[in-house]
């Protein structure tokens, strides 16, 4: 949770600088389309399917990125996303070696440990795609889709309340947390909208990633084998963002000499 909240506000803080040290302007905005560099972040929502499904449940991705939109509608872009959730499965076949008779996974002072399990990960993507203007709004915004290749990471974060079980501390951790990682593909199918100023630019989109992963630990504790095999990741989701434009300074409307 500190991990989550210290990345939070680091973005929160980035997009006040931005906000505040720019003074920019929408010159054309509404008359033709012109090329945006964007600053963009953006939280899904995502369901995961396939081999996913035995370890985690529905998670949840903040992030960030950079995009350019061309005078020709063309988009490209770099998004990274830091995925976490709080639906992990399968607890007690992962910890079966180290449950007592009780049920319990017992500290070093003798007592119930508890032992708390999130899902952690990583993604990064390299885009493309095209916007289709609505004339109705402006010519730089409308429908869009984007498709990229990149990269996903995921691993079961293991947390145990003032770290009192020998077995799960430091690298033991690594034994069960099935840290995998692999290429992967996406894409998306939304809405981008730019208005008159900063604040009020937007997308909102159906996202779909696909992920082959693997898992790169050496061996696994509760299997007592290190697993081998491909991953099929999927993720279906619904991603929302906040698109900060950098757009030109105004010229000054008088020179003086």
């Amino acid at each position: 949770m500190k991990n989550i909240n210290r990345n939070i506000c680091a973005l929160l803080v980035a997009i006040c600088l931005l906000l505040f040290s720019q003074q920019t302007y929408c010159q054309g905005i509404t008359e033709e389309c012109i090329n945006i560099p964007i600053v963009n972040v953006s939280y899904s929502f995502q369901v995961p399917f396939g081999d996913q499904t035995e370890w985690f449940g529905v998670n949840s991705t903040i992030g960030g990125g950079f995009s350019y939109k061309t005078s020709k509608n063309l988009l490209f872009g770099i998004d990274w996303g830091f995925i976490f959730g709080g639906n992990v499965k399968n607890e007690e076949q992962l910890f079966k070696y180290l449950t007592a008779s009780s049920g319990y996974i017992i500290n070093n002072s003798g007592q119930e440990a508890i032992v708390t399990l999130y899902e952690r990960g990583n993604s990064l993507l390299l885009r493309a795609g095209k916007l289709f203007p609505m004339q109705s709004l402006n010519p730089n915004s409308g429908l869009y889709f984007t498709g990229g290749l990149g990269f996903i990471s995921n691993k079961i974060r293991i947390d145990v309340f003032e770290n009192d079980v020998n077995a799960l501390n430091d690298d033991y951790k690594k034994g069960y947390d099935r840290l995998s990682v692999g290429p992967s593909i996406g894409g998306q199918f939304g809405f981008m909208f730019f208005g008159d100023n900063n604040l009020w630019n937007f997308h909102a989109a159906f996202e779909a990633v696909y992920g082959l992963t693997k898992n790169i630990r050496p061996y696994n504790f509760d299997t007592m084998s290190k697993d081998n095999s491909l991953k099929n990741e999927f993720y279906i989701g619904l991603k929302v963002g906040w698109l900060l434009p950098i757009y030109p300074k105004k010229p000054k409307d008088y020179y003086f000499y």
